[in-house]
């Protein structure tokens, strides 16, 4: 087993569809790959 699996990564491979969303002030639809790279401390949350 992967000790750097994600969630994402993990629910994926279970077979299950995701949509990601930010709930804050506003809904707002984050791309897969935007959030895997937060996930991952690549990139900031994109979303203020």
């Amino acid at each position: 087993m992967n000790a750097s699996l994600t969630l994402t990564e993990f629910l994926e491979n279970t077979g299950a569809t995701l949509d990601f969303y930010d709930v804050g002030r506003r809904v707002s639809a984050i791309s897969r790959d935007d959030f895997l790279a937060f996930e991952k401390t690549e990139r900031s949350y994109p979303f203020p």
